[in-house]
């Protein structure tokens, strides 16, 4: 099964952050004694796409580490305008992962949050209208959205104490850039 896995985007949050930080450094764009960005040195960096995948895949790998599933990587959605949506990652989940999931919201004592959820995405209010209506995320078609509805519980959960949100956290996020001709 595939799901979407809302995990703030990139725009104007942490992740932003850190992806801004972490390519700053890898090009040399951090004053070393002021930690100032040259923001024209970073403004000439063309390959965000490809940094942020890679950003994307390395948060999953973490995820999967805290929550011992083996999520797959599928693809980033990366909206062309932020103002109706964020970046997403698509994901593949296997029926074992799944059952990872529900534990840890048992244990996590999540229950109540995840019903929170629900009723909040599928209740209509002013400026949205909800699509489906609360019964229909417990319907077969519809598990994934019980899944993604999941795993916002978690991440909102793990708010505070997961580490790729934390904002020190850049200097250790590995970035892949592309080899450039000199």
């Amino acid at each position: 099964m595939n799901i979407t896995i809302n995990f703030g985007g990139f725009y104007e949050s942490h992740h932003g952050y850190i992806i801004d930080n972490a390519v700053a450094y890898e090009i040399g764009a951090i004053d070393p004694d002021t930690g100032e960005i040259d923001h024209d040195k970073l403004y000439d960096f063309n390959d965000w796409d490809s940094v942020a995948i890679d950003y994307a895949q390395q948060w999953l790998e973490m995820l999967n580490s805290e929550l011992d599933t083996e999520f797959r990587f599928i693809s980033l959605y990366r909206p062309r305008q932020y103002n109706f949506s964020t970046d997403t990652i698509t994901a593949h989940v296997e029926p074992n992962d799944l059952l990872k999931v529900f534990k840890a919201i048992k244990e996590n004592d999540l229950k109540s949050d995840v019903f929170r959820i629900i009723r909040d995405r599928t209740t209509s209010c002013d400026g949205y209208a909800a699509f489906y209506r609360y019964g229909d995320i417990f319907e077969k078609e519809n598990h994934h959205f019980l899944i993604e509805f999941m795993i916002d519980a978690l991440l909102d959960a793990f708010n505070e104490s997961y580490p790729f949100i934390k904002e020190d956290y850049y200097p250790s996020v590995t970035i892949d850039l592309p080899e450039t001709e000199s």
